[in-house]
């Protein structure tokens, strides 16, 4: 259902943007934009994923770090080694935002949740997120988590409620 949602806005975009009513109507709201590039503090010019969480936030997934823009300023999360609350790897793959609003990273070494109160990342203490290449996260209808694990050539799928991981591998080598 997103799929096709996903498929229909941006085909609707192209169409508005061809005709050109696109900068008629930007103009008529006097919209401002703002290009933000490595001088404003953009830790890199590759973003490998964009999202938006439930307060507003834009958070951009790099090749080196998070970042967080919250219209103002950005924040910039990277790899501290031996600081257990940076983020897990800088390579980031994915940012999402699940439906009970917790932004989960997906990065070249294991998953990462943003704890909102403390200002940091916390890594799940289950070992089958952590030392592997997790290519993106999804949730499904009942809140399950699902991480495309790139190292194994599998899925692992996450029960928060319950704290119950599975993985499910594919039947051959990709």
């Amino acid at each position: 259902m997103k799929i096709k949602t996903l498929i229909k806005v941006c085909i609707f975009q192209i169409i508005f943007i061809a005709s050109g009513k696109s900068q008629t109507v930007i103009n008529s709201h006097n919209i401002d934009f703002y290009h933000l590039k490595t001088d404003d503090g953009i830790a890199q010019n590759s973003i490998t994923d964009i999202t938006q969480d439930t307060i507003g936030q834009i958070w951009f997934a790099t090749k080196n770090g998070v970042i967080r823009y919250n219209s103002k300023k950005l924040f910039i999360y990277k790899n501290i080694p031996d600081k257990p609350n940076s983020i897990i790897n800088n390579f980031v793959n994915n940012v999402y935002t699940t439906s009970k609003g917790e932004l989960w990273i997906a990065t070249q070494n294991g998953a990462n949740v943003y704890d909102y109160k403390n200002d940091c990342f916390i890594t799940p203490k289950n070992s089958k997120l952590t030392n592997i290449k997790i290519n993106s996260v999804a949730e499904d209808k009942q809140g399950i988590l699902w991480f495309l694990n790139y190292t194994d050539h599998s899925i692992i799928s996450f029960n928060e409620k319950h704290n119950i991981v599975k993985e499910y591998s594919a039947p051959y080598k990709i």
